[in-house]
């Protein structure tokens, strides 16, 4: 009976050896690259920060008129507006209208605004919405757009 006692815990210890071994030395599978989730309700915003774009929200399904919402530094305004497209799949313009600045645009600080978007029938399931500061300097270095994938 001593003998067998003895063989189990020798088992028992040849295991938990192994298994902590294993533990400690074999190195995990990592991926390639690290995957980074994120929500699917997360705003989109343009890359210094400067436009941030509420809704819809990337990969949106949206129907014709469909209301854009935001907050933009005043920079992004001429006049209180900039111009908002809804493209389709392949480039083809469905629908332009200006976002408005819904208070004082005369700032740096950020400024909200909304826009009503009709737009005519898309051919394709997926489409742009184009977001583009106002640039009266019409100087290219001033420009600034937005792109937010979209489905119909």
């Amino acid at each position: 009976m001593r003998k067998t006692a003895i063989i189990i815990a020798v088992v028992l210890a040849v295991i938990i050896f192994v298994l902590l071994a294993a533990v400690l030395f074999i190195p995990a599978k990592r991926s390639a690259a690290p995957v980074i989730p994120t929500p699917a309700s997360a705003p989109v915003q343009y890359k210094d920060g400067s436009l941030v774009v509420s809704s819809p929200l990337p990969n949106s399904i949206i129907t014709s008129p469909v209301v854009i919402e935001g907050t933009a530094r005043g920079t992004w305004y001429f006049e209180a507006s900039f111009p908002v497209r809804i493209l389709d799949a392949d480039g083809t313009e469905l629908g332009i209208v200006p976002a408005q600045a819904q208070s004082d645009w005369m700032t740096t600080d950020f400024v909200p605004f909304k826009a009503t978007v009709e737009f005519r029938a898309p051919k394709f399931a997926e489409g742009t919405l184009l977001l583009h500061n106002d640039n009266p300097s019409g100087l290219p270095e001033n420009d600034k757009e937005l792109r937010v994938p979209i489905r119909f």
